[in-house]
């Protein structure tokens, strides 16, 4: 009896082992899809942070303020586009004038959507032409704040079409190294900070509405775990690897150029404040400069 219960009890052992690996495997593969979507989180709240540092001080943010924060959005936005969405396919031989086709259709998108977003100085409620008779004073003061919508709102498009493939790449790079997904998210929430600036800075000048201006700009952080749910869900692997992906970011980096050039770096210096829209860009191409280099 003692014999036979001893050999039984050895040859359960393998077959328990197999169960409690079997057991482990599973949650690990979830864990990992759990830990790339919390990233994705955190990297796309640092929108918020770079919101809350706008609305720190009690007071709307001066031209001083305001040409640095938009220039320092301008050299961010270049900055990526250049430095990690073009440079590496220029570089590459015979894709060239298929990266320089994408950019350039997101050049096009950019202007598509400008046109849906109403000029400054339109009219938006239907009674500007009351104003402009009753008040003649206000007509300034209610051109610049539509001329902040504007440009608040064709940045949260931007910079939200930009969020989203991010959120594709922290959770790609998660699922395929723990260290590479972790310096990923870090570099993305590095550089997400002066963009929650960039996006809260014109709707607290154009409204005075805290509470606006820090939902904006986490609403435009919140693509990033959108996208990253749809990496690891939704969308087949083939898309998220090789020119698919490729042509995704390089129409991210036209849309970002476009408004850099044609709506951040005008605003900017409509400030009047040549030395704060200078320091401002040179401080946002070296963020991002660093955050390349060490990332």
């Amino acid at each position: 009896m003692l014999a036979a219960g001893a050999f039984a009890e050895p040859n359960s052992g393998p077959a328990l082992q197999n169960s409690t690996v079997g057991q482990v495997h599973s949650p690990t593969l979830h864990d990992k899809e759990l830990q790339a979507m919390t990233r994705s989180l955190l990297a796309g709240l640092s929108t918020t942070l770079g919101a809350i540092v706008v609305l720190l001080p009690n007071r709307p943010p001066s031209p001083p303020e305001l040409a640095f924060a938009l220039a320092l959005a301008g050299g961010v936005m270049v900055t990526v586009s250049f430095v990690e969405l073009w440079l590496p396919h220029i570089l590459t031989a015979g894709w060239r004038w298929q990266a320089a086709f994408w950019s350039a259709l997101g050049a096009a998108l950019f202007f598509f959507l400008s046109r849906l977003v109403p000029e400054p100085g339109s009219d938006l409620t239907g009674s500007s032409d009351i104003e402009d008779q009753c008040d003649h004073a206000s007509s300034p003061a209610v051109k610049h704040r539509s001329k902040q919508w504007r440009l608040a709102t064709l940045m949260m498009l931007a910079l939200t079409a930009h969020n989203f493939p991010e959120g594709l790449a922290v959770a790609v790079s998660s699922m395929e190294s723990e260290r590479l997904g972790l310096v990923v998210m870090v570099a993305i929430a590095v550089h997400n900070v002066p963009e929650g600036i960039a996006i809260a800075m014109p709707v607290m000048d154009a409204s005075g509405s805290r509470c606006r201006a820090l939902t904006m700009a986490t609403m435009s952080g919140l693509a990033e775990p959108l996208g990253a749910f749809l990496a690891l869900a939704v969308l087949p692997p083939w898309f998220l690897h090789g020119r698919n992906m490729d042509a995704l970011l390089c129409i991210v980096g036209g849309i970002m150029t476009s408004v850099a050039i044609f709506e951040l770096f005008p605003e900017a210096q409509a400030q009047k404040c040549v030395k704060s829209a200078c320091a401002g860009f040179f401080a946002g191409v070296m963020v991002m400069l660093t955050t390349h280099a060490y990332a």
